[in-house]
């Protein structure tokens, strides 16, 4: 039912030009909290989340495959500055609003904050499509989503950790360690995975036809195992991997990429359309107004002054800084 709802959703999107995404809420906002037909948990039960982890996942890594080095030289300065700069000052902002506008306490609000930084290649990526920008804007944009994304995730995870210690001392020691372990991990298992792919191709012990059969149930066994060293490093891990799969010159990954492709297009529908399904509209109806005004800094206030603040004499034009 998802897979063919998203479909719709996708077709529909593509007849009416307006972007996936809006069809896809919209998809699923009808048998989820408008009619109440379709509930998530009580299909799924408790592989819901899961589901939603493991298709995350994939379509990170087959972000990952349609990035490279070398497009990341090319627009190096302002992706660099986005994650360096962007992420902490989306983070203080949101911050901030959440705690004068929807009240929160102030570790609540830091948490909020660090979960919202995330764009990620689930968003993103529709709308690039749906947008088509020219020059760098682009690959800034996707690179952006790509690599902040396991690096919010892992953020937040640790935020919610350091709240949970008694002091601010052992806060930070959480986090701190949670930050450098994360990076060793995520980094030595995506690079490692990548080799090891690369080296079943190229001494002939994978045929043909398994190279995609194998490929993705492998890299979601590396995101499970480096997950379990430290929460959330298997989002960074796949990300790397898929980097490294995309960089290097010794065994054609083009038959890979376009599978993995048609994966995200049906993952990324299937999760627009679980997640929208699982709201229950007298929330929807129940929100304050402080919430559309914290929904306004978010769109107005903290996106533009992060881009203003990251690509300052970063190389961009004026107007691909609008």
């Amino acid at each position: 039912m998802l897979a063919a709802l998203g479909a719709l959703a996708q077709w529909l999107a593509w007849r009416l030009k307006v972007p996936s995404i809006l069809m896809l809420l919209a998809v699923g906002f009808v048998p989820g909290p408008l009619t109440g037909i379709f509930r998530p948990e009580q299909v799924l039960g408790p592989v819901t989340f899961p589901f939603v982890s493991l298709a995350a996942a994939v379509v990170l890594f087959e972000g990952g495959l349609t990035a490279s080095w070398e497009e990341m030289r090319g627009v190096a300065t302002p992706v660099r500055r986005l994650i360096v700069i962007g992420i902490p000052t989306t983070w203080a902002v949101l911050t901030v609003a959440a705690y004068h506008l929807l009240e929160l306490r102030f570790e609540l609000a830091l948490l909020l904050g660090a979960i919202l930084v995330v764009t990620g290649p689930t968003v993103i990526g529709p709308l690039l499509r749906h947008a088509r920008p020219r020059g760098s804007v682009a690959s800034v944009l996707k690179l952006e989503g790509i690599l902040n994304d396991p690096i919010g995730a892992i953020l937040a995870v640790l935020v919610f950790q350091g709240i949970r210690a008694e002091e601010i001392e052992g806060a930070f020691t959480v986090v701190s360690a949670g930050i450098v372990k994360a990076l060793v991990i995520g980094g030595a298992l995506g690079l490692a995975s990548a080799w090891l792919y690369v080296k079943l191709r190229e001494r002939s012990l994978l045929p043909g036809f398994l190279h995609n059969a194998v490929l993705l149930p492998f890299m979601l066994v590396v995101y499970a195992a480096a997950n379990q060293v430290q929460e959330e490093s298997g989002l960074l891990a796949v990300t790397i991997s898929g980097v490294a799969l995309a960089s290097q010159k010794r065994v054609d990954i083009e038959g890979s990429l376009e599978f993995t492709e048609h994966a995200r297009v049906l993952l990324i529908s299937t999760l627009f359309i679980l997640l929208t399904a699982r709201m229950e509209m007298r929330d929807i109806l129940g929100l304050p107004p402080a919430a559309l005004g914290f929904v306004a800094v978010v769109i107005f206030a903290a996106r533009p002054l992060c881009v203003g603040l990251s690509t300052m004499r970063s190389g961009l034009t004026g107007r691909e800084r609008l």
